[in-house]
């Protein structure tokens, strides 16, 4: 009897490389990723406008992050038939739902900064 394999990504490992979750997490580990999502919660953004709310980024990353997450389906693109063209950005239903637990961690980021730092200022120097 033939077996169907249908993800080859285990679920509830989290230590396992082959977890659902462990591919998540990875997308969602770039700075860049959950800068971009809060910077379209607003709603629909041109790159122009995504560079100059995001300092610091380079347009290289920009592209690159703005691609991955269309890749795995947080943001939508759209190209408008102008000339010349330009594209859009806008977040998807997905990329909806996963801000809430992007306010959950800016939230515990923001409750526990001082302390971050504190241990900085204690960690051997060798550490950093």
């Amino acid at each position: 009897m033939d077996t169907i394999v249908i993800s080859q990504y285990k679920r509830g490992d989290i230590f396992d490389p082959k977890c659902q979750s462990r591919e998540t997490l990875n997308l969602l580990s770039s700075k860049w990723t959950i800068l971009i999502a809060y910077a379209l919660q607003s709603g629909t953004l041109r790159n122009a406008e995504l560079r100059s709310t995001l300092p610091g980024i380079t347009q290289k990353v920009l592209t690159t992050t703005l691609r991955r997450m269309e890749q795995n389906g947080l943001v939508s693109r759209e190209i408008k038939p102008v000339i010349p063209p330009w594209v859009e950005y806008s977040l998807t239903s997905l990329g909806v739902s996963l801000l809430p637990v992007l306010d959950a961690l800016t939230e515990w980021s923001e409750l526990h900064y001082q302390e971050v730092l504190d241990a900085q200022v204690l960690a051997p120097s060798n550490l950093i």
